[in-house]
């Protein structure tokens, strides 16, 4: 079991950038599992996939940590 302190959070952030436009960055956990079907879908909407790590060596279940950004109108 992984304990609750281990940092399994979501962030999703958005900031002005360019003349209207906004820059969104995230950061989420997803399990084995759905680490690639997640990906298609997020890259399917023009999602850009910039990190996928883990932080822990042994969890069950095996999690993997996703970061991405976008950027467009909001």
């Amino acid at each position: 079991m992984i304990p609750p302190a281990a940092g399994l959070a979501e962030t999703i952030n958005f900031q002005a950038a360019d003349a209207g436009s906004v820059a969104t960055t995230g950061d989420f956990v997803l399990t084995a599992s759905e680490v690639n079907p997640v990906i298609s879908e997020l890259r399917s909407h023009g999602i850009e996939v910039t990190a996928l790590h883990s932080h822990m060596l042994t969890e069950e279940p095996r999690l993997f940590f996703h970061a991405l950004l976008v950027g467009g109108q909001p």
